[in-house]
């Protein structure tokens, strides 16, 4: 693995001793993640899991993900992360080649984006200078334009994606039927029922102003919370957390498990069970139990 220039300017190094993800951290924000390499041509990416990545970046930079919870520090990167994920999310704004992946910008421009390097369009400095190089490259706090985060975003979304076994010998003439695959808890977390509340409802109120979208909830073990995130919203609350995951709900799953916390039992309950449970592929059930209250829904979800 070849690291960036060590001449980059960061403006913080991130800490990597507290970052509730398996994946090596170096400490270099060029290289969040361990692997200076593209996204692969031909390789799904999906909107979740591009979500997940952006609960890796935001967790990675230490940066909340409700834009009016930042700091004036976190903001110039807590805006690239935002932007590089507006980016990720639509497939037409990027093409993935063998040698870099091109970016397509607001005004139709194409720029060619390897994790090293930005090339956009002509331009000329104040001097007169013609360049190429991303103007947004050369001033970014983080080390990386938006362009290049984007970029990362789509080669974590593939990283995250758990690969897919055949069952069965693709040469069997007459294969078995497979047995079904068995669900497997992966995460359990102990929660106040005002708390849990109290997030779920921010986050639904917060859906009513403007869209219902996806949610996702991290369940993170070191730092003994649960986070919940739609869009640009989001609320945290501590928890007593076993073991920790990722997961995500639509907004159809999200709703049928905020009219069950939206009750008297959930909202009265000293302790509440979060427990996820899922297949191989990372689909499964997000349960929550306690005193009056028994409630699971779909989800999919991924240890961390």
């Amino acid at each position: 693995m070849t690291l960036a220039p060590t001449s980059t300017t960061l403006a913080a190094e991130p800490v990597a001793s507290t970052i509730p993800f398996d994946l090596p951290i170096p400490v270099l924000p060029t290289d969040p993640f361990g692997s200076l390499s593209l996204p692969r041509g031909g390789v799904a990416v999906s909107e979740w899991r591009v979500r997940l990545a952006h609960l890796r970046m935001l967790a990675y930079y230490k940066v909340p993900a409700a834009a009016k919870e930042r700091t004036a520090q976190q903001r110039p990167i807590g805006n690239q992360l935002d932007k590089a994920l507006a980016i990720a999310l639509d497939p037409a704004l990027w093409e993935i080649h063998d040698d870099h992946v091109v970016i397509i910008g607001s005004e139709g421009d194409r720029y060619r984006v390897t994790p090293e390097f930005c090339q956009g369009f002509s331009w000329s400095s104040k001097g007169g200078k013609a360049s190429t190089i991303c103007k947004g490259s050369m001033r970014a706090t983080s080390g990386m334009c938006k362009h290049q985060m984007a970029v990362e975003y789509l080669r974590l979304a593939q990283e995250l994606e758990a690969p897919q076994l055949a069952l069965v010998p693709t040469d069997d003439p007459s294969p078995a039927i497979a047995e079904e695959d068995a669900l497997t808890e992966i995460a359990r977390a102990e929660i106040f029922g005002p708390e849990l509340f109290a997030i779920l409802g921010r986050i639904r109120v917060k859906q009513r102003k403007v869209a219902e979208g996806d949610v996702d909830l991290l369940l993170s073990a070191d730092d003994q919370l649960v986070a919940a995130n739609s869009g640009v919203y989001g609320a945290t609350t501590p928890a007593t957390i076993v073991s920790g995951a990722i997961c995500s709900l639509t907004a159809a799953e999200f709703a049928d498990l905020w009219s069950a916390i939206n009750s008297d039992a959930a909202r009265d309950a000293l302790s509440l069970t979060m427990a996820i449970q899922t297949d191989s592929s990372g689909s499964g059930l997000l349960a929550v139990t306690g005193p009056g209250l028994n409630v699971a829904v779909a989800c999919m979800a991924m240890p961390c």
